[in-house]
């Protein structure tokens, strides 16, 4: 999988700026926590999920994990974009064992894949995670989480080195969250990446393997 970063950037910012598909649209029929979600401004924007649809529509990807599975829908937009995906894989950090149920989540990605689906919930150590990691490269891997530097790190570390040869980390909520923010940076300065950033509602950066 080979990608022109600039040509990326330059056809992302064209299909949002002329809003050829609406959160709604791709959105209507997903699961929700609350019902009221859907009248957000962040459900309604056009910069933010309608993104990962027209992301996953000019990648090849054939691999694709979410680093923050919570209810899918940035994977769930992607999937409903891209053609060539075959496989998915979500990861949502559990602590302290609280339950976390993914049934909606993996509901929301069912609805549009009907490819391989794999996700899991508790610690980005647990050797169970590690193994499912493991058992292939990732074209594609999604980090939507707001977190703590050194944890934001890690997430970049160990996701950089299961990439695919050309693979694209694709890490968002970077103007939102200072410390994801330099935890990226001083990721791409340590990698030698100069990332492609885009004005999403939150801010996206990418960097390619």
């Amino acid at each position: 999988m080979k990608i022109d970063l600039d040509k990326l950037k330059s056809n992302l910012l064209d299909k949002i700026s002329n809003s050829v598909i609406s959160s709604q649209i791709l959105l209507g029929k997903c699961r929700l926590s609350t019902e009221s979600s859907r009248n957000t401004s962040a459900f309604t924007d056009p910069n933010y999920f309608p993104f990962y649809y027209h992301l996953g529509s000019l990648v090849p990807a054939e691999n694709l994990m979410e680093i923050g599975f919570d209810l899918g829908l940035p994977s769930r937009c992607f999937l409903q974009g891209s053609k060539t995906v075959k496989s998915f894989f979500g990861f949502h950090e559990s602590q302290n064992d609280v339950f976390y149920s993914d049934r909606m989540a993996r509901g929301n990605i069912k609805d549009c894949f009907k490819g391989e689906i794999d996700s899991f919930s508790g610690r980005i150590t647990d050797g169970a995670f590690l193994k499912s990691l493991h058992k292939k490269k990732w074209d594609v891997v999604i980090i939507d989480v707001e977190t703590g530097y050194d944890k934001h790190l890690t997430f970049l570390d160990l996701m950089w080195s299961n990439l695919s040869s050309n693979g694209l980390l694709v890490v968002d909520y970077l103007e939102k969250h200072e410390s994801s923010r330099k935890a990226f940076d001083d990721f791409c300065k340590t990698r030698n990446r100069e990332a492609t950033l885009l004005p999403t509602r939150y801010g996206v950066g990418i960097i390619q393997r």
